[in-house]
């Protein structure tokens, strides 16, 4: 697993992930409306570009040639970050990806 910080030409990854990511993790308290709306949302790429070039900082996770995740996070302080997302695709769930990014 490779771990590199995002740029402006990873956003269509980056939706990619997120569009796989959460039916299967939201389904069962969101509607597809809700989905869809949060999607449009969050991973348009205007606010994700605006993000990546803000304080918020994004990282891709790579594995081989293909990129199975993303997470991002915010300093909040010298001794505080705030994770704000991390998903992977559904197929690398449970592999202990998601452990290692966190650690």
């Amino acid at each position: 697993m490779k771990i590199r910080k995002a740029i402006l030409s990873d956003i269509p990854v980056i939706k990619e992930i997120a569009e796989k990511a959460w039916r299967p993790t939201y389904d069962h308290i969101l509607t597809e409306q809700q989905t869809q709306y949060m999607l449009d949302l969050m991973y348009n790429s205007l606010t994700l570009e605006n993000q990546i070039k803000g304080n918020i900082a994004f990282f891709m996770v790579d594995l081989g040639q293909e990129t199975v995740g993303y997470f991002a996070v915010e300093n909040v302080s010298d001794q505080k970050v705030k994770l704000h997302k991390l998903y992977l695709d559904p197929t690398q769930k449970q592999k202990g990806l998601g452990r290692k990014i966190i650690q």
